[in-house]
């Protein structure tokens, strides 16, 4: 669904789909208590690695748009939870860093012991200085994407930068501006141009790992083809 689709709701009707957002967060939150107290009784914690998230959060009109557009990369969809335990952990910690969902797979490997294969995006348990959200439409008849409706954005501790392939721009200053109201890219382009340049990294940088599994996965058949090929012989 795309931002552009519009939906009027009235006030009545808002309050009561945020209620109801509110009353399935409480009916998840209760069933994740009854999964760990099920646990913990069958003593089954102790030896478990535990990760609660989500994959996104839903929009009430903040920014004019309802649910999770695929064009919409604010807060109140990109906002997630991430809560990890460990019993190696004997004390809480709350981390107030950047972090993203892709440092997630190599991260829950490095608590397992378990070294992540060269050609997985993402860095184990390290803070980055800046994280990626992107999204592109999708046709859900046909199942593929449409990388002419692509969107991107790229997040540090003081900024966030959002860009369209149809060339539009914003810019937010997240401390001063946390609900991404005022958009600061046309009086800021030095800022804006820094964080371009991120982009452009990142764009590089899933590019060469595309190459990468397209490698590994060329190799991988080879070897199982050699594989059957040895064992008929």
């Amino acid at each position: 669904i795309s931002s552009k689709w519009k939906v009027h709701i009235s006030e009545h009707d808002m309050d009561r789909m945020k209620c109801l957002y509110r009353r399935s967060i409480t009916y998840v939150n209760k069933n994740i208590e009854s999964l760990l107290t099920t646990m913990e009784d069958q003593d089954l914690l102790s030896d478990s690695l535990i990760i609660i998230t989500s994959d996104h959060g839903e929009a009430f009109f903040e920014h004019g748009v309802l649910g999770h557009p695929f064009d919409a990369l604010y807060d109140e969809n990109l906002r997630v939870p991430l809560i990890i335990y460990s019993p190696c952990k004997s004390e809480a910690t709350i981390y107030s860093q950047l972090v993203q969902h892709r440092e997630l797979a190599p991260t829950t490997l490095e608590l397992l012991g378990v070294k992540s294969p060269k050609i997985w995006l993402g860095t184990r348990s390290s803070f980055q200085k800046a994280i990626f959200a992107e999204s592109a439409y999708i046709n859900p008849l046909q199942m593929t994407i449409d990388r002419r409706r692509y969107i991107i954005a790229v997040i540090n501790e003081r900024y966030k930068l959002i860009f369209n392939k149809e060339g539009r721009v914003e810019l937010y200053d997240l401390k001063l501006d946390s609900k991404e109201t005022n958009n600061i890219a046309h009086s800021n382009m030095n800022i804006v141009k820094h964080m371009m340049s991120l982009i452009n990294r990142y764009i590089v940088s899933l590019k060469i790992s595309h190459i990468k599994y397209k490698l590994f996965y060329h190799n991988l058949i080879k070897r199982r083809k050699d594989t059957q090929s040895s064992v008929h012989k």
